[in-house]
């Protein structure tokens, strides 16, 4: 039972047993059912004074102030919990999880490395590292980490998945495409490596395997807009506007982003469709005005209609 009298028990109850791991835990669960994220931080806070060492007890607070959006002091609390235990890998995980959610990706590289002083690093654990190396603009050490993955599991999809990402990232089509098929035949339900694979196969013109690949994304993920925009540049590719149009209101009611509603109108203006087009270009504009050359990356011709410059307030 998830209410406020048995959190205030268990609460009590922590102030005595700072050590009671499954209590702490108990308490996180009541903490996310009830949403009491204030009462929490109370709780947490004034359980790291009793017990600065009580490492579940700053873990409990990171979460609660993330429920709070308090992401630099939800990474503090994280951070005080791994010290304060260093072999507790949820902190770490947590600490890095939220790096690389508020764009910090060398805080969560730290991170891992702190980690892998005190813990063994499975696959798992090395992929993770090799996204955050990769986001924080080190290619090389990603790639290396990756091939460390792959030392401890050579179908470790996730792994073939970082390595290409990284060759991707240098412009290596050959060996990204060589290590995102091998992550496909690994698990064909690899959201990611599918939707690479439809980048990189639009990139180097063959839009019928991305079209192919995009659609794989899509079926996992519908609520991923960058894999709909794979898939309708591939049939823009192959002159398949009317087949783009389509398909773009089947995306929009997936992931109605600012993105997608731009490249469903350039789909529509290309398909000759104009009254939806400038239906969705308002709709566009009214979400992101400051976006609106996406329109024209994929649609250049538009620069010269006097309609949608009137739209644009161009």
């Amino acid at each position: 039972m998830f209410d406020n009298e048995s959190f205030d028990g268990l609460a009590r109850r922590a102030f005595r047993e700072p050590g009671n791991v499954g209590l702490f835990r108990a308490l996180l669960i009541h903490t996310e059912c009830l949403g009491n994220y204030t009462k929490s931080r109370q709780l947490y806070e004034a359980l790291t004074q009793r017990h600065p060492y009580c490492a579940h007890a700053w873990y409990n607070l990171g979460w609660t102030l993330a429920g709070l959006n308090e992401v630099e002091g939800a990474l503090d609390a994280f951070e005080y919990a791994y010290l304060a235990q260093p072999t507790l890998k949820a902190a770490y995980e947590a600490y890095a999880a939220w790096a690389l959610l508020s764009g910090s990706p060398r805080r969560a590289w730290l991170c891992y490395d702190e980690m892998m002083q005190h813990l063994d690093a499975d696959g798992q654990d090395l992929c993770r590292l090799a996204m955050s190396q990769r986001l924080a603009g080190d290619v090389v050490a990603s790639k290396a980490t990756a091939r460390r993955a792959l030392q401890l599991d050579p179908y470790h999809a996730e792994a073939c998945y970082q390595l290409a990402a990284g060759f991707a990232e240098e412009g290596d089509d050959r060996q990204a495409l060589r290590w995102l098929r091998q992550a496909v035949r690994n698990d064909d339900k690899h959201v990611a490596a599918h939707q690479l694979l439809a980048a990189v196969y639009n990139r180097t013109d063959r839009p019928h395997l991305a079209q192919h690949h995009a659609w794989c994304a899509v079926e996992q993920a519908p609520d991923a807009a960058e894999a709909w925009m794979c898939l309708l540049e591939s049939l823009v590719r192959q002159q398949n506007f009317e087949d783009a149009a389509q398909t773009a209101q089947v995306a929009l009611q997936h992931a109605d982003t600012a993105e997608l509603l731009y490249c469903a109108t350039a789909c529509h203006f290309m398909a000759g469709q104009r009254e939806p087009a400038l239906e969705l270009l308002q709709r566009a504009f009214q979400r992101a005005p400051e976006r609106s050359a996406l329109l024209f990356q994929w649609a250049p011709h538009l620069l010269d209609d006097e309609t949608v410059q009137k739209v644009l307030q161009l």
